[in-house]
């Protein structure tokens, strides 16, 4: 009924120009609004860009200024930065004052028409220069974080760049119109140590070829750069030959992209993706924007991940490695079906320690080498321990504490060491960053659910009755390995299981009775989690067998219908024969697996799982004859790359090479992670492990190892509990707890 008051009433810190810009699209008379959306964007587009340059001019001190060239949530995102580096600092990855390094500052921009190219440049003369001769650049998204809204580009704000990431060099310049159509382009370096400006370039050209701009500028560059440095020939392909309308559309993704705005980011880089299909560097940021958006195995996620390692050709080598690197993840999905996973993922991980080992300042290289260890490291030779991930993420968030993903695994891990003021810490910094991705429930839930279970609050199980399923998985998925007294991820997984809430669909009522399952298997409590699964073919039921949750009857009953049957999961028995020194069964299923392998029909095996399982029969039937020699042999010979999930053999193997004495070579079968949810064998693994460790005098290695028991089986079932009390006598002799509270029983593993 009344005209809206203008948004700078509503909101005082809106530009002036947007404000007009909205209030002509709500005017009362049809004929004064806007004819189009486009005429609506254009003008949105040009008041900001305004505004924009109008904040680049202003004399006001850094922290009165703000930028909304993207909104609010860019403000939140640098104001949040500050805090959670407030909150939370670890030591950062400072390799030392590099004369080398380069930061590429945000240009200043004098003509809205150009304001792309603020940030754009950044962007094209950091590619243009990483790899010319000794350079190597700062990322910038590094940059433009750093920068914030630090004002015009002059020598004092590029010597607090250069001094905040390390940087032996900035370049910082500005770009202007000039009479025409043609475009100037001024930049100056300096140099960080003197403080001192040591070279100026210039370069004009049309408005309309801002791609040529750039090269002319990287050449400039390159000139007085080379007069101290040995650059030599240099090749311009930092972003893979680009045209000029999806260099735009890349470099307007880029500008969301650092700003985690996955969706927006995406639109530009599937628009770049049209215009040009093999422009690597767009078809990465498109399938790592689905990533964040969807899941990290969306197919279409993976095929661009996929056509970008195809098209990895003439970039930068900061983007080549990083490109290959994805190209790799994107290949790991069928890890057990997989014969190429190993070597592949060994091919990943030492892509991105070269990455890291060239770039110790760049956020986004350690949180790519942390998550593909999260991810990835799994299996035999590859197993990764928790505080080297962790010190990955750390390293990542004290470059660029606004990067919210770096946040996740790392609460997660803090709560599986045991270390729950850390893990709050994470937390608080992630979510002062207000991220909009799906774990943010979870993570807010999790910390909630911790902070009530160590002050015992009776308000715990009204929050767990009352949470949201999605938020309740999400949660459990950071606290699962956590080793807290009162269990509190049983009771998570227990509420997802019971199968009368309203939002879990029937279709995840299995999955939610299986984690349940694990939960309850990794906590110690077989015969609970036998009550729960019943007898249904899934490799833990071997596991509950192996630790006495399943009565002896039953587990040869079911093994023997397993085995009657050709099913694949009779192999998993093959352990639990060897001790009852069945050997008939074992045989019995050799034979099987024999025949599988030559295609003879009447087995379900594959006959790659058939290679394997009669392979590891072998083994096994030398172990329950009492002949270890010729077992280890078996064992050893086994293909490991064709069964990365068979991680009872290596236990097995393990325990057999202890017994004999040789704890180095148990040892190196003891260090991978197991490439499930969660499992009862990850205990056994740890008590072997230290044990292991012990015997070798690597005390920190058996301290860790001998806190997953004590902390995990803490309330264990009774067969568990001699385990239990060596871990906490083990603890003890290393000096993590003291004598008296290993007397009393206590559960605490904390140092």
């Amino acid at each position: 009924m009344d005209t809206p008051k203008p948004l700078t009433v509503v909101r005082p810190e809106t530009p002036v120009e947007a404000s007009d810009a909205i209030a002509k699209a709500l005017a009362k008379n049809p004929e004064e609004r806007f004819q189009s959306a486009a005429e609506f964007r254009d003008a949105l587009d040009t008041a900001l860009a305004r505004f924009a340059t109008r904040e680049f001019k202003s004399i006001a001190p850094p922290r009165a200024r703000r930028t909304y060239i993207l909104g609010a949530a860019a403000g939140v995102a640098l104001l949040a930065a500050g805090a959670a580096a407030a909150v939370y600092v670890r030591a950062r990855a400072d390799a030392g004052f590099d004369p080398d390094r380069i930061a590429i500052a945000p240009f200043d921009i004098a003509d809205p028409a150009l304001a792309l190219w603020h940030e754009g440049l950044v962007d094209v003369l950091s590619r243009n220069l990483d790899g010319a001769g000794p350079l190597h650049t700062i990322t910038p998204t590094l940059v433009v974080r750093k920068w914030g809204a630090s004002g015009r580009a002059d020598p004092t704000a590029a010597l607090a760049l250069g001094r905040d990431t390390d940087a032996g060099v900035v370049v910082f310049g500005s770009l202007a119109t000039t009479r025409g159509d043609s475009v100037i382009a001024t930049a100056s370096i300096l140099d960080v140590r003197s403080g001192k400006v040591v070279g100026d370039v210039h370069v004009r050209d049309q408005s309309t070829r801002m791609e040529r701009v750039a090269d002319s500028l990287t050449m400039a560059l390159l000139r007085e750069l080379g007069r101290k440095r040995p650059i030599g020939a240099v090749k311009l392909a930092g972003l893979g030959g680009a045209s000029l309308p999806a260099l735009k559309a890349f470099l307007q993704g880029e500008q969301f992209y650092r700003r985690t705005l996955w969706d927006s980011a995406l639109v530009h880089y599937e628009r770049a993706v049209l215009l040009d299909p093999v422009f690597a560097l767009a078809l990465r940021r498109a399938g790592l924007s689905i990533a964040w958006l969807r899941d990290a195995n969306d197919t279409l996620s993976l095929r661009y991940l996929l056509r970008a390692g195809a098209s990895n050709h003439g970039l930068g080598p900061r983007d080549s490695l990083l490109v290959s690197a994805d190209s790799l993840r994107s290949s790991l999905v069928a890890f057990d079906a997989d014969s190429g996973f190993l070597p592949r993922a060994r091919r990943l991980f030492s892509t991105l320690e070269k990455a890291a080992k060239r770039y110790p300042n760049d956020p986004e290289v350690w949180f790519a080498l942390g998550d593909a260890r999260y991810h990835y490291g799994f299996g035999p030779g590859l197993g990764v321990v928790d505080r080297e991930m962790l010190g990955n993420f750390d390293l990542a968030i004290s470059l660029d504490s606004a990067f919210a993903p770096a946040y996740i695994h790392a609460v997660e891990l803090a709560f599986t060491l045991d270390d729950v003021a850390a893990a709050q810490r994470y937390a608080r910094a992630y979510l002062a960053l207000e991220p909009a991705d799906e774990e943010a429930n979870g993570i807010q839930l999790a910390a909630s659910l911790a902070e009530l279970a160590q002050a015992r609050s009776p308000r715990l199980g009204a929050l767990v009755d009352t949470a949201k399923a999605r938020a309740l998985g999400s949660a459990w998925t950071s606290l699962r390995r956590w080793p807290d007294a009162g269990e509190s991820p049983i009771r998570i997984a227990r509420q997802l299981a019971t199968g009368q809430r309203a939002d879990i669909v029937l279709s995840d009522t299995l999955g939610a009775r299986l984690r349940l399952v694990v939960e309850l298997g990794y906590r110690g409590h077989m015969k609970e989690a036998y009550a729960v699964l019943g007898n249904r073919e899934a490799r833990i039921f071997a596991e509950l067998a192996l630790l006495g949750g399943v009565p002896r009857d039953s587990a040869r009953a079911v093994f023997g219908r397993w085995l009657a049957a050709g099913s694949p999961s009779a192999r998993t028995a093959l352990s639990w024969w060897a001790d009852q020194r069945d050997t008939a069964s074992i045989a019995a299923f050799r034979r099987r697996a024999e025949d599988a392998a030559r295609g003879i029909a009447g087995s379900k095996m594959t006959p790659r799982d058939a290679l394997y399982g009669a392979a590891a029969a072998s083994a096994y039937l030398a172990l329950a004859s009492g002949d270890t020699t010729k077992a280890l042999a078996h064992f050893a010979a086994l293909p490991d790359s064709i069964c990365l999930g068979c991680y009872l053999d290596r236990l097995r193997e393990a325990q057999v090479l202890a017994a004999r004495g040789r704890h180095r070579d148990a040892a190196a079968l003891l260090g991978e992670r197991l490439f499930v949810l969660l499992s009862p064998t990850e205990v056994s693994m740890a008590l072997e492990r230290a044990r292991a460790a012990e015997k070798l005098g690597e005390r920190e290695t058996a301290g860790d190892a001998y806190a997953v028991v004590a902390g995990a089986w803490s309330n264990a079932d009774p067969q568990l509990q001699p385990m239990l009390a060596e871990a906490r006598a083990g603890l003890q002799r290393l000096g993590r707890i003291p004598a008296t509270k290993v007397a009393a029983g206590s559960s605490s593993t904390t140092p």
